[in-house]
C-alpha cells in the first residue's frame, strides 16, 4: 500500500504512520523523516481493509492526526495447479 500526504509542518523532526486493520486499534506501522510525504507499506496481507492515519512529530510533543484513509487489498493470486498429465 503506497501512501502519500501535504506536509504542513515547517518544524516536524518526523511523521509516524499508524495502521489498524479493520476494526482494530491503531499500530504504528512506520516513521520517516522531515519533508518525507510518502511510506510504501510491505506488510500488508491480500483481501484485508487497512486503515492508515498519519502525525508530525518533533521533541517537544506531536501534531494532530491526519485524516483517515482506508484501503483493502486485493485477493491472493488462486494457488497453482497440480498434477498435470
Amino acid at each position: 500500500v503506497n501512501l502519500s500526504w501535504t506536509d504542513n509542518s515547517n518544524n516536524e523532526l518526523a511523521f509516524a504512520i499508524f495502521r489498524k486493520t479493520g476494526s482494530g486499534d491503531y499500530v504504528r506501522v512506520g516513521v520517516v523523516w522531515a519533508n518525507v510525504t510518502t511510506f510504501s507499506d510491505t506488510s500488508v496481507s491480500p483481501d484485508t481493509t487497512y486503515t492508515y492515519r498519519v502525525r508530525g512529530s518533533h521533541e517537544t510533543g506531536v501534531s494532530g492526526w491526519s485524516n483517515e484513509a482506508t484501503v483493502m487489498t486485493t485477493m491472493a493470486p488462486p494457488a497453482a495447479p497440480t498434477g498435470l498429465t
